[in-house]
């Protein structure tokens, strides 16, 4: 099967111990992209670097306990994981301080405030997936050279 015609995971960390309902909204309009969101904590999403090459994790902070949460628990390790270049995280935030100036120059680090449109945001995620996907499968020395024989 080839990489086009499976389905996409993209992890949605959870950062409360209940599914927020905001999970559910995104993963029907993930769906029709042809990806699909699976929640995860942080320690789930730890073993799953260890077993996937490069993951892609949607985060969405609302309130300001998840957005302490974040900073304590989460915010380190994602520095650490998009520096490794295991990690392309998505975030969704009212808090601008959620907006990292030293890592929004790398490729793995997508920001949007909130309030922003379910479509708009899931596009944006979906096409920069597939924007990615599409890269990874170019040859970088580009085109081959031809040989033409002179007669």
């Amino acid at each position: 099967m080839e990489a086009q015609d499976k389905e996409q995971w993209i992890f949605y960390l959870k950062l409360t111990k209940e599914l927020s309902k905001d999970y559910f909204i995104l993963d029907q309009k993930l769906k029709q992209s042809d990806k699909s969101l699976v929640p995860v904590t942080m320690k789930s999403l730890l073993e799953s670097t260890k077993k996937y090459k490069s993951i892609h994790v949607v985060i969405v902070v609302k309130s300001f306990q998840e957005f302490r949460y974040f900073n304590k628990k989460v915010k380190k390790m994602m520095k650490y994981l998009m520096m490794t270049e295991r990690v392309h995280i998505y975030i969704a935030s009212s808090f601008v301080a959620m907006n990292d100036p030293s890592i929004m120059k790398r490729d793995f680090y997508n920001f949007m405030k909130l309030p922003v449109s379910i479509d708009l945001f899931c596009h944006s995620i979906a096409r920069t997936i597939d924007l990615r996907d599409k890269q990874a499968n170019i040859w970088p020395g580009g085109a081959s050279p031809k040989m033409t024989i002179a007669s």
